[in-house]
């Protein structure tokens, strides 16, 4: 395991700054990546969000055989988007 005070020492700044400004941008950069997978996903469908996705499925304009799957990623990737988003708004108090 990488060694924080190490590195905190060797690029001369406070480790937990370190520590602190590295998490940020770990969640910043894996929330960027969730809501690219949830824009392709919408645009795929032509929808603006889930609830949109679920009315087009249960209107039958999505059939559930070309949806299932995506509606299911979909909104695990909007839930854990929302938690990111929230995480990174703690961490920025």
């Amino acid at each position: 395991m990488v060694n924080i005070q190490f590195i905190a020492n060797e690029l001369q700044v406070n480790s937990e700054q370190l520590l602190s400004d590295s998490l940020k941008l770990y969640l910043s950069q894996n929330l960027n990546k969730i809501e690219s997978e949830i824009y392709l996903i919408l645009k795929k469908f032509n929808v603006k969000d889930v609830k949109e996705f679920e009315q087009f499925v249960h209107k039958g304009e999505i059939t559930e055989n070309d949806g299932y799957d995506d509606f299911f990623k979909l909104d695990n990737l909007t839930a854990r988007q929302e938690k990111l988003k929230s995480i990174i708004e703690k961490l920025n108090d």
